[in-house]
């Protein structure tokens, strides 16, 4: 399992992607970051986990975590649910992906550190 961190964008985007079980799509340059949405999207898979957050001094929030499956219309669709949480990204490696990336791929290790499929498993229902 893969885990994608997408740039929260407000509270009205993050609602609209819980209903609407898309992923969130930096539409405006956000200072600081490259807008790297479509090349992560372009590598995600059914069965992976995503993340809604963002990067807060060195802390990263995480506003809401999903589970990607196939819809209806056999496009890419999230089950999100919120969640609240806060982690510690590495500075040797992880950090710069948060200041720089509106959308990144979690390497396995920090994924595991942040207990990330444990997470995914705990909170998201696909199905219910």
């Amino acid at each position: 399992m893969k885990f994608w961190k997408f740039q929260y964008l407000g509270e009205n985007s993050m609602e609209m992607c819980i209903r609407e079980k898309r992923f969130p799509m930096a539409q405006t340059n956000i200072p600081g970051l490259a807008t790297t949405d479509q090349e992560v999207l372009d590598r995600v898979r059914p069965g992976d986990g995503a993340l809604i957050a963002e990067l807060l001094g060195e802390q990263a929030k995480i506003y809401a975590i999903g589970k990607v499956i196939v819809g209806a219309d056999s496009q890419l669709e999230v089950i999100w649910v919120r969640n609240i949480n806060f982690r510690q990204p590495n500075e040797r490696g992880g950090l710069i992906h948060w200041q720089t990336k509106t959308a990144f791929e979690i390497s396995p290790e920090p994924a595991k550190r942040y207990g990330l499929k444990e997470l995914v498993e705990h909170y998201v229902k696909v199905g219910a």
